[in-house]
């Protein structure tokens, strides 16, 4: 809910291979106010859509609350998860792209380690 901001040094983060992060998926109804919202936590609800994930219902820190994070690293294992990063870096629209959404976002540079 609201309230003011945790006080967070380090946030690891990972990123699946659809390019979601923190429970945000790609075609969520959710991410048309998740980037907007002054919550710092939010509800995930589970799609009954056979291609869209998630299955089950989930908790996220909204971008806000990752945002008051000093310092934000993704970890991004694999080639594939590299393709999919690199494709979603710059595409902004949170429907689509939620890596891209938060990353143009983002207050602070952001960084990346990837392990082949």
């Amino acid at each position: 809910g609201n309230g003011s901001p945790p006080k967070v040094d380090f946030a690891l983060m990972g990123m699946g291979p659809d390019g979601h992060y923190a429970s945000i998926f790609p075609r969520h109804p959710t991410n048309a106010t998740i980037y907007q919202t002054e919550d710092l936590v939010m509800p995930i609800a589970p799609l009954n859509i056979a291609e869209l994930e998630p299955k089950i219902a989930r908790l996220s820190l909204t971008p806000r609350a990752i945002n008051q994070c000093r310092k934000v690293v993704f970890y991004i294992s694999g080639q594939e998860k590299l393709d999919v990063l690199t494709a979603m870096a710059n595409q902004t629209d949170p429907f689509i792209s939620p890596i891209g959404a938060y990353l143009a976002q983002a207050p602070a540079p952001i960084s990346f380690v990837w392990a082949p």
